[in-house]
């Protein structure tokens, strides 16, 4: 019974090894947790990801985003794509 149990235990480890082991890298994945990560890692509004500049300036040229929207913005737009038109237009609209 005892050799029974130390051959399941020997598969059991494969098996673990086999499904988290980076097969590309050949090591073990790493967590993906990065300095400056909280609540400014997540959209500041819902598909901003998915505007490109010129979508995203006509959007702001339409909204009404209140001032600690603006301000979440501009923190993910410098953390992410940096579109200096973007973070112009932005700015303006905190003044």
């Amino acid at each position: 019974m005892k050799t029974l149990k130390w051959i399941l235990a020997g598969i059991v480890v494969g098996v673990v090894i086999a499904v988290f082991r980076d097969r590309e890298r050949g090591a073990w994945p790493t967590p993906t947790v990065g300095e400056g990560e909280g609540e400014d890692e997540e959209e500041p509004i819902l598909g901003y990801d998915g505007m490109d500049q010129e979508t995203l300036l006509d959007w702001l040229g339409s909204a009404d985003p209140d001032q600690e929207v603006i301000e979440r913005m501009i923190r993910y737009e410098e953390a992410n794509q940096a579109r200096e038109p973007v973070l112009e237009s932005l700015r303006e609209r905190l003044a």
